[in-house]
């Protein structure tokens, strides 16, 4: 039937036509009822994770304060650059260990979880006995909640007692240069 229909309007019209109203007579009939057209896409294929968890408050700069329940200042040892660790909104996460510097991605999810992946660092020579570092990438790899209140986070691991305990780092205002 539907061919039939379609030599008829071939030989009164140009078959430039046709292929329009081949596709309304499918539709009509219901024979492209199981094609499927491709849905517009979001950017969001291939990334399994939910961007709605990112939480802005998380997203600064954050300047260690504690490590295993110990204030970086009663350490034995204090390190000679400060640890800081920064998350940004792409699941980024980069930072200083106190001598070298590390990076790698974190994910959120439901109930304040967070997760990191295996940290990539630089290795530069460290002239300190550097506990610290290997101390805090141990915290990296073994948090799995934190907890964001006013200007303090805190990793945790099962909820626990605090793994490693930070501080926002403001940023400096720009100074106005005199003219």
């Amino acid at each position: 039937m539907v061919l039939e229909i379609l030599f008829i309007f071939q030989k009164k019209y140009t078959m430039k036509f046709a292929p329009l109203l081949a596709i309304a007579l499918f539709l009509v009939t219901g024979v492209g009822a199981s094609i499927q057209l491709p849905s517009a896409k979001t950017g969001n294929e291939g990334n399994k994770y939910d961007t709605s968890l990112i939480n802005l408050q998380l997203c600064k700069k954050w300047r260690l304060i504690e490590l295993n329940g110990q204030a970086l200042s009663a350490m034995a040892q204090p390190p000679a650059k400060v640890p800081f660790i920064q998350f940004d909104t792409q699941r980024r996460v980069s930072g200083n260990s106190s001598c070298n510097r590390f990076f790698g991605t974190y994910e959120l999810n439901p109930n304040d979880r967070i997760s990191f992946s295996p940290m990539g660092m630089t290795r530069m020579a460290c002239l300190q006995d550097n506990t610290i570092e290997a101390d805090l990438m141990q915290v990296l790899s073994s948090a799995d909640s934190y907890v964001v209140r006013n200007d303090t986070l805190v990793l945790n691991r099962a909820r626990m007692a605090p793994l490693a305990r930070w501080v926002s780092v403001k940023a400096a205002p720009l100074k106005k240069r005199k003219r």
